[in-house]
């Protein structure tokens, strides 16, 4: 007994008929019932799993839209444009607050006035150091070079640049929480074929 304990980790219990391996994941397996079988509890899970998969499709696709977009403004013509405003803009965090740079300009082209706030193509959530650098480099009133989509004039930026791995670690976050969806969605299924 004190061999077979020792080759495998196993907790042993006796009984009559003889040994009997209980696993260490039996708290696990019991969480995994516990889903399955409480109704609010799949409630919760579908919640979660439906947002999470929402989450990670949009993410995905804004990361991606980004990549190509910056890597295209880098070839489009410009033109002088105007900061009509420039604030920061604040959102509580698990961690504390995030400060999120808004500067909105507006310029012409073929005489058709666009208003747009995209300064680069990427997420750019950041400390209130880096957003007050970011808002005094653009403040209201100043004369800014703004380029544009030849295609789409509406589609502008004031940096244009392949903003490679500021996107893909949007890109790796939403992958991750798709991944959690999908597990949800997994134990949800299994519990409905057990049930079947």
């Amino acid at each position: 007994l004190n061999t077979a304990a020792t080759l495998y980790p196993y907790s042993y219990r006796h009984r009559n008929e003889g040994i009997v391996v209980a696993p260490h994941n039996t708290k696990f397996k019991t969480t995994l019932d516990m889903f399955k079988n409480n109704k609010f509890m799949q409630i919760i899970l579908l919640l979660i799993g439906t947002g999470l998969l929402f989450l990670a499709v949009s993410g995905s696709f804004t990361a991606i839209n980004n990549l190509l977009e910056g890597y295209l403004s880098q070839s489009w013509g410009s033109v002088n444009g105007k900061v009509i405003s420039s604030n920061i803009n604040s959102s509580k965090t698990k961690n504390g607050y995030s400060y999120t740079p808004e500067v909105v300009y507006e310029y012409s082209v073929v005489q058709n006035v666009y208003t747009n706030k995209t300064i680069a193509f990427y997420f750019e959530s950041t400390d209130s150091n880096n957003a007050g650098a970011r808002v005094s480099k653009y403040l209201t009133g100043s004369h800014v070079k703004v380029f544009y989509n030849p295609n789409s004039p509406n589609i502008s930026c004031l940096e244009p640049s392949f903003f490679l791995w500021e996107n893909l670690r949007v890109w790796i976050i939403s992958i991750f929480m798709g991944g959690i969806g999908i597990l949800s969605f997994a134990i949800l299924y299994s519990g409905f074929v057990a049930k079947n």
